[in-house]
Formats: C-alpha cells, sequence, structure tokens
C-alpha cells in the first residue's frame, strides 16, 4: 500500500515515515505541497495522502487535498494539524479524516490503515 506523506517538519516526517514503513506502507515523503502533487502524478496506485496542514509554503494542505483529488478522485486523505477541529469542518474535502497534533505513531498507522481499507 502506496501513500504520501506530506510533512514540513523533519522529525515529525522522519518519525511518521519510519512507522508507516514498520506498519508495511510504502511511503512517498515530501516536504512541499507541490512535491505531493507531483508525487500523486507519478504514481497513480496512491491510496492515502497524509497531509500536514500548515506548511511554510504554498499551497497549504487544505489545497493540497482539493488538488489531490483533481488528479485522483478516490484517494483518502489525513489531515494533520494542531489547530483543532474548526478548519476541518469548513476547509476539509470529503471522504477524510483529521488527526490532531500531537498525535501517537501509533494513531497515526491506524488512521492510514483505515484510509487505506475504507470498506473494512
Amino acid at each position: 500500500m502506496r501513500l504520501i506523506l506530506l510533512e514540513d517538519d523533519a522529525v515529525i516526517l522522519m518519525c511518521t515515515q519510519e512507522a508507516l514503513t514498520e506498519a508495511g506502507f510504502e511511503v512517498l515523503p515530501a516536504t512541499r505541497g507541490s512535491e505531493a502533487l507531483a508525487l500523486l502524478s507519478k504514481f497513480s496506485n496512491v491510496v492515502a495522502m497524509v497531509i500536514d496542514v500548515n506548511l511554510a509554503e504554498a499551497p497549504d494542505g487544505w489545497e493540497v487535498a482539493r488538488l489531490a483529488r483533481q488528479i485522483l478522485p478516490d484517494v483518502m486523505i489525513i489531515y494533520t494539524t494542531t489547530a483543532g477541529g474548526l478548519s476541518y469542518k469548513t476547509h476539509g474535502v470529503e471522504r477524510s479524516v483529521l488527526l490532531e497534533k500531537p498525535y501517537t505513531l501509533e494513531r497515526a498507522v491506524s488512521a492510514a490503515r483505515a484510509a487505506a481499507t475504507p470498506d473494512q
């Protein structure tokens, strides 16, 4: 199961990527929204994207998710943020989940598994 992990904090990216890889995911890391979208265009078999909402460079995570759905309509979206759920309710795309920071690596893996197998 391939997923894209978009996170601009190097430590969070490294730790989350390692946990997801150990859980059996093929993780394509990205630190910028444009990089994540390029990966999605290159690999059509991505099942999910874990997207940090607040990125240092534009586009932000909300926009990345909207653009990702134009590229691959069925990709599952897992947003990560410290901002709380209010913005998620107004900016989140359909069929997505919110993983509030700080999150445990176990919660990240659980969210990715649920996103990768939505019918189970």
